[in-house]
């Protein structure tokens, strides 16, 4: 009967037990309810000039991220955020912030993604020779000859053995890359075909 009156009489009973049902479900959605709640109340505890300057971007856990427009900003931030921590405790209770922390964040950025990067939109980057392949390639007399030169200068058998077996898988790859008609790309640092 309780329950029937509290439903019929009390229909903000209902939508709290729900937001309590989507908060348990979504693990997030506390967290963004949080930082809702320190961004509702940022200006009001630090401030309106430092409020145009910076703004709690994100939460991690009770760390408070907040962007600021500029490094001098964010050394004042830095030198006050025990009193910033205080002034939110005080303004701001249930958002259990403990500590802050300071990004460089140009006014209009967006925060970013707290999600995975999406595997379909990360660059997929063209295979190289396999161990065999490698394996098949093989090196002209003045490259072995230079490898062998190179060697050389070692006395100990052990060292001189595992420099010649870098080197010539070094020289291996880059002669693979050279008949597969690939080039060095500066930009991304890596051989692409």
């Amino acid at each position: 009967m309780d329950d029937e009156y509290r439903r019929e009489y009390e229909p903000w009973a209902a939508l709290d037990s729900s937001l309590d049902a989507v908060l348990r479900r979504h693990p997030r959605a506390r967290e963004m309810l949080r930082l809702g709640a320190v961004q509702a109340v940022w200006a009001q505890a630090v401030g309106a000039t430092v409020a145009r300057a910076a703004q709690p971007v994100r939460l991690l856990g009770e760390t408070l991220v907040v962007g600021v427009s500029s490094p001098a900003w964010g050394q004042t931030l830095t030198g006050q955020r025990h009193k910033i921590l205080a002034q939110l405790e005080r303004a701001c209770p249930e958002a259990e912030v403990t500590a802050l922390r300071v990004e460089l964040r140009p006014p209009g950025a967006e925060p970013p993604s707290q999600e995975p990067l999406n595997p379909t939109r990360r660059r997929r980057w063209p295979a190289g020779p396999s161990r065999e392949e490698l394996s098949r390639t093989t090196l002209s007399a003045a490259v072995r000859a230079r490898i062998e030169a190179s060697a050389a200068q070692f006395e100990d058998t052990d060292v001189r053995l595992r420099h010649l077996n870098v080197l010539v898988r070094h020289y291996q790859r880059l002669a693979w890359y050279e008949r597969h008609n690939w080039r060095y790309s500066q930009r991304w640092g890596r051989w692409l075909p």
